[in-house]
């Protein structure tokens, strides 16, 4: 689930939470698509409700950052590139939206060259859009053969 300020994924999440309080993954995706309408203190939550470790390991810093609260987000990024193996797609995300697109292209790299599934997710993903004026995103976009 790409996340966005479509109210329909935000039902579809809901949905999900209200099937399965603890399905992997709901309650970060569901912060996600709050911290893109603004909801800053209700994507914090939803992160910190998240009841996958790695999921809630990529949320945190996210939300955290989003809160002014940089020494917390720099404390969970840390947390989260202590075992990147299977996350480069998700540190990639982090260091945009961190603001550090050299360190964010040399994830997305890794996560291409590893397969990561999430590279799936490249194209309108916002917590991308800081990169999407670079060069190299359209050279990445080229190279996957995704539309630009």
């Amino acid at each position: 689930v790409l996340a966005s300020k479509n109210p329909g994924k935000l039902r579809e999440i809901r949905q999900v939470l209200e099937l399965s309080s603890a399905y992997p993954v709901a309650h970060y995706e569901l912060g996600r698509i709050l911290l893109a309408q603004g909801a800053v203190t209700a994507a914090v939550a939803a992160f910190e409700a998240e009841a996958a470790p790695s999921w809630r390991t990529f949320g945190l810093p996210l939300g955290y950052l989003a809160q002014g609260r940089t020494a917390d987000a720099l404390a969970a990024f840390d947390a989260m590139l202590h075992e990147p193996a299977g996350s480069e797609f998700q540190i990639a995300e982090a260091y945009a939206y961190l603001g550090d697109a050299d360190k964010a292209f040399r994830w997305l790299e890794a996560a291409v060259a590893k397969r990561d599934p999430g590279i799936m997710w490249l194209r309108d993903d916002p917590l991308l859009r800081g990169l999407t004026s670079d060069s190299r995103y359209a050279a990445l976009l080229r190279a996957l053969n995704l539309p630009q």
